[in-house]
This record gives C-alpha cells, structure tokens and sequence, in this order.
C-alpha cells in the first residue's frame, strides 16, 4: 500500500491509496508514519480509486484510523471505493460504519467549506 497527500481540495487533506490495502508490518502506522501524529487532528480523505483489494490486515488498519481520526478531533472519508474492496465491506458490514462517498461528492463539500 502506497499513500501519498495530495493538496488538491481545499477544506479537507487528500490522500491517495495506491495497490493492496494491507498492513505489511504489525506494529506499524502508515498514516501516522507518513504524515506525523497530527494527521488525527484533520479531515482526510482517502482516494481509493487505484485500491487493487483489501487483506483483514487491510480493514484492522482502517478501523484503527478511523478510531484514532475520531480520538484525535479529525475525521475520516473514503472516497471512490473500488468495488472488489467495496464487496469486502459489504461482507463485514462495514459499509455503514465507514463514510464512503464518491468524488463528486467530496468536491462539492470541498467547494462549500472553502466558500465559508
């Protein structure tokens, strides 16, 4: 899994997910690791558009995001989900327990906020 920020949105921090959503080592924090402890305190978007699959590690990574994003005072959309990861959150219910909008979506909160 590869994340790059991306500061293409204004309003939210915009990051890509490239290749299989999984967490390659245990202990590790990607985002954290990434783009520093006050990443928690943001809203971010994940682009998932070029997601290849997601592994259980995959999921346990996101649902710790998304607990430390709601901790930390920030939070967490899933933008463009594939649908080979989208049928694996279907599986485990997580449909309903992540945000998951498509693009046009995001851009128009994006718009609306920056107006503001």
């Amino acid at each position: 899994m590869k994340l790059t920020l991306d500061d293409s949105l204004p309003v939210f921090t915009w990051i890509r997910c490239d290749g299989d959503i999984t967490q390659d080592q245990t202990f590790a924090d990607p985002m954290r690791d990434g783009f520093g402890a006050d990443i928690y305190a943001k809203k971010v978007v994940i682009d998932m558009t070029n997601a290849r699959r997601v592994d259980s590690s995959g999921v346990s990574w996101l649902l710790g995001c998304q607990r430390r994003f709601r901790e930390g005072g920030g939070s967490l959309t899933l933008c463009s989900v594939p649908p080979i990861v989208m049928d694996v959150f279907r599986v485990l219910s997580l449909d309903k327990s992540f945000q998951i909008v498509d693009r046009a979506e995001i851009e128009k909160l994006s718009n609306e906020g920056s107006e503001q």
